[in-house]
């Protein structure tokens, strides 16, 4: 919580500094005649309204302030450069106003916070190819994972009944929803069409879920609907929690789910208590939010395990900050025959803005050598 704290402040405070120089700048720039003393006050005094406005730094207009005062930062140093190294540049001139003038940094925030917003709102299809020496039926599992869809932030009604139908497309054999379905933000109209949109997705054996740290409202009652009834509504419309759950399935695999470390305040069975009792000659895919222990799920005997969480760090850099909390950040890794695969994220959290790596959907496509 004190870093969380320390982050938010020092990213407000960091905004104000940077704001009141670059105004003062433009004040000097517009209005020559104008005295130091004024220009500064004046300078102070937009630049705490920027900061306020922004405030709290992780909504959407506090990440565009952001991306402004990154842009900044890059349009100086494209200035300190052309200035030093190009100083007979036919176009000098119109470089030179394009800086002063704040143009060159409000041109390259539009690129990014357009790029940004495509990238969260527009997921790809990320397809993986993986092999066991373990039976499965007919010889292969198709399996599609949706982590991180924080239905309401970059995914809306609209997107989500499309990503739905790709999936459907696919026929794959089990869909599951490895944690953070929801958000604080989330409404409870959209809470009800994301339950009954993807409980209305067809597959050989159904859709599962197992909860998220953003999933139980741990952070806040800033929803329209509690726990219980999020709880109620996925059991309502087919797709099922698995939260603790080992579920030996017909078609002669075994699921295990596991609640989230963080909303479970780290009270939760270990993998090796989970799996007591599964059949360990069967394929075992296990899901959990966070990619967490997961020396001790390969030795549990777990084959493959789906995660989210991490966002790849949604925004560059935070990703190698992430590296810090993270056991593994994203992407595929083998430990032994136990197979990881953390995704991106379907959504967001927060805004709906992704510079680093782009929204996903995971489809695991897993082949039997035996």
């Amino acid at each position: 919580m004190f870093l969380w704290m320390a982050i938010l402040w020092g990213g407000t405070a960091l905004s104000a500094a940077y704001m009141y120089f670059f105004f003062v700048r433009l004040l000097r720039f517009f209005a020559p005649l104008m005295a130091l003393g004024p220009a500064r006050i004046a300078a102070g005094v937009l630049a705490l309204v920027c900061a306020a406005a922004a405030y709290p730094i992780y909504y959407p207009r506090g990440i565009v302030l952001l991306f402004f005062i990154f842009s900044g930062a890059a349009a100086g140093l494209i200035n300190l450069l052309v200035t030093r190294f190009a100083g007979g540049w036919a176009y000098l001139h119109v470089w030179s106003f394009t800086y002063r003038s704040g143009l060159a940094a409000v041109l390259l925030t539009v690129c990014i916070a357009c790029c940004g917003c495509w990238n969260a709102t527009h997921a790809v299809f990320r397809n993986y190819s993986l092999e066991t020496d373990k039976p499965l039926p007919g010889g292969s599992l198709r399996v599609v994972s949706l982590p991180d869809i924080h239905m309401g932030t970059a995914v809306d009604d609209k997107s989500l009944a499309d990503y739905c139908r790709r999936v459907e497309a696919l026929k794959p054999d089990l869909v599951v929803v490895p944690g953070d379905l929801f958000d604080e933000g989330t409404t409870r109209e959209q809470m009800h069409f994301a339950c009954e949109t993807l409980g209305a997705v067809k597959s050989k054996y159904g859709i599962y879920f197992t909860s998220g740290n953003h999933d139980l409202g741990i952070y806040g009652p800033m929803r329209g609907f509690t726990t219980a009834e999020m709880l109620a509504e996925l059991q309502k419309s087919g797709v099922k929690d698995i939260d603790e759950q080992l579920l030996p399935m017909d078609g002669g695999f075994v699921l295990a789910g596991r609640a989230d470390y963080y909303a479970s305040g780290g009270a939760r069975k270990t993998t090796a208590e989970l799996l007591n009792g599964a059949d360990r000659s069967k394929f075992i895919l296990l899901l959990d939010h966070q990619p967490r222990d997961l020396k001790a799920n390969a030795a549990a005997g777990a084959d493959l395990q789906l995660s989210g969480h991490t966002h790849k760090g949604q925004l560059w850099p935070f990703g190698y900050v992430g590296r810090l909390f993270n056991e593994m950040e994203y992407g595929y890794k083998e430990i032994d025959k136990f197979q990881i695969i953390v995704s991106a994220g379907v959504g967001c959290w927060g805004f709906p803005f992704r510079t680093s790596g782009r929204s996903e959907v995971v489809v695991a496509n897993i082949r039997s050598i035996r």
